[in-house]
């Protein structure tokens, strides 16, 4: 779409993220090209340039505190929840060739956490702490913490071995696409980027959250 505009209110969250009025540039054209890229190497997907198509939070939530201006174009790309990590990798590819063909400077935003498991609504109240002690399980904070290391020291290759065990053990946010998409984009196994990261590695009500930032 050309022009993305509309109030959000989360129906996961409406206390914390509501009215949120939002009012961006789109880019059609890089979108489009993401589709053909997609085809072209066997992959079904669609360009959806739709009047009240919605939004959501791992679009909206970044650009209310990277865009605040809103002057930077944006192309929000959905996750495909029956989508394996291969076929992730794939859209990734198409995304970063699409880029390639533009005269676009393009900054990708992997919206999405680590390991997705929440405390139980008894339990929530206790485990609030962002301390990653209150991270749902030894395990999924282990294979977290792992990820992380690997990707502050550019590991890609053995990232993208371990995700399909991350998300059968852990049950990544959204089945961890976010990640395996930016990876594909970056040159898959040969990505050598080495994450900066902001922040600590923290703990939201179980799940393992952590930015990391990737610099070429």
């Amino acid at each position: 779409q050309e022009h993305l505009a509309g109030i959000y209110t989360s129906d996961e969250l409406p206390g914390t993220l509501h009215d949120m009025a939002f009012d961006y540039r789109g880019d059609k054209m890089l979108g489009e090209a993401i589709v053909n890229e997609a085809q072209k190497i066997g992959l079904r997907c669609e360009g959806a340039n739709y009047q009240g198509m919605a939004l959501h939070y791992p679009t909206l939530n970044l650009m209310h505190y990277l865009n605040p201006q809103q002057e930077h174009r944006v192309v929000s790309v959905g996750v495909c929840q029956t989508a394996s990590h291969e076929r992730n990798l794939e859209l990734g590819l198409a995304i970063g060739r699409a880029i390639q063909q533009t005269d676009r400077r393009v900054v990708i935003l992997a919206a999405g956490g680590l390991s997705h498991r929440f405390w139980s609504y008894d339990d929530m109240a206790a485990h609030s702490s962002p301390d990653p002690a209150h991270v749902s399980s030894e395990t999924n904070r282990a294979y977290d913490e792992k990820i992380i290391d690997l990707l502050k020291r550019g590991e890609h290759a053995s990232v993208i071995k371990l995700v399909p065990d991350f998300r059968a053990t852990c049950s990544p946010e959204g089945f961890f696409a976010h990640y395996s998409m930016l990876a594909g984009a970056l040159g898959g196994e040969a990505c050598r980027a080495r994450a900066a990261q902001y922040g600590e590695y923290e703990n939201a009500i179980g799940t393992g959250q952590a930015m990391l930032w990737f610099p070429l």
